[in-house]
């Protein structure tokens, strides 16, 4: 719904950042997705537009100018959750568990796969050691879409079909834009991050930081290491566990 991922990435995201410096809320972490880089249809440009007005109430609140602000902003932005609301997890299920078969536009496109406990984890991780106004980006293995529908067809006995091709879908995500690479960096092992242009770092953090040339390899679906037959069904397994619990 359009005017529903308006009214709460771009609208709700202004007024949580607002409130937010109006009572000197120490720490705001916004929630972004992969779905923000280079998007292609609307949700994903209002997710791009959450994360601008994210990094940029770091100027307005002067948050990297000591005593000025105690509101600092970052952001997580990551692929998808495995099982969440809405994923094609939950619409390969549906189609299965009912005899139907699974619907693919191209079994070659790739996503990104987070765990949730993974996901929760990283957010905790950088909200407890701060940095505002940044960027923050895991480093993700992928699926196809295709090996993921072949373990559901597996444990379901159903077949397949494919959908005519969609103008909003990305075959591939990234996780990082070529825009963007100026100002990206390898935070650690397990993490890129982005910073502003227009903000100062504390130097302690910046020595500690690598900067990337290039988008690299782990940041774009198809390029990223791919998980195996065993990760995928490994996870579908856990997932069909749960639905059958609810």
């Amino acid at each position: 719904n359009p005017s529903e991922a308006l009214e709460t990435n771009v609208v709700g995201s202004h007024n949580v950042i607002k409130a937010a410096i109006l009572r000197d809320v120490p720490r705001v972490m916004f929630i972004s997705t992969d779905k923000a880089v280079n998007p292609v249809n609307f949700y994903g440009i209002t997710k791009a537009c959450m994360e601008k007005l994210a990094i940029g109430g770091n100027v307005y609140a002067h948050a990297d100018i000591p005593g000025r602000s105690k509101t600092g902003i970052s952001v997580c932005r990551y692929g998808n959750v495995f099982a969440s609301r809405g994923s094609v997890s939950h619409i390969f299920y549906e189609q299965a568990r009912k005899g139907k078969p699974i619907t693919l536009v191209d079994e070659t496109m790739t996503r990104f796969n987070i765990p949730v406990g993974q996901a929760v984890d990283f957010v905790l991780t950088h909200l407890c050691n701060f940095q505002p106004g940044v960027v923050w980006i895991p480093r993700l293995s992928a699926y196809s879409l295709g090996d993921l529908a072949t373990v559901f067809q597996q444990r379901f006995a159903v077949g397949r079909e494919t959908l005519p091709v969609r103008g909003w879908e990305k075959r591939h995500e990234s996780l990082i834009a070529e825009h963007e690479l100026a100002n990206t960096a390898l935070f650690d092992a397990d993490t890129y991050c982005i910073l502003s242009p227009y903000l100062q770092y504390d130097e302690t953090f910046v020595r500690g930081i690598h900067r990337v040339e290039g988008v690299p390899s782990d940041a774009v679906s198809d390029t990223t290491a791919r998980m195996s037959t065993a990760q995928i069904t490994d996870m579908v397994t856990a997932f069909l566990s749960e639905c059958q619990q609810r």
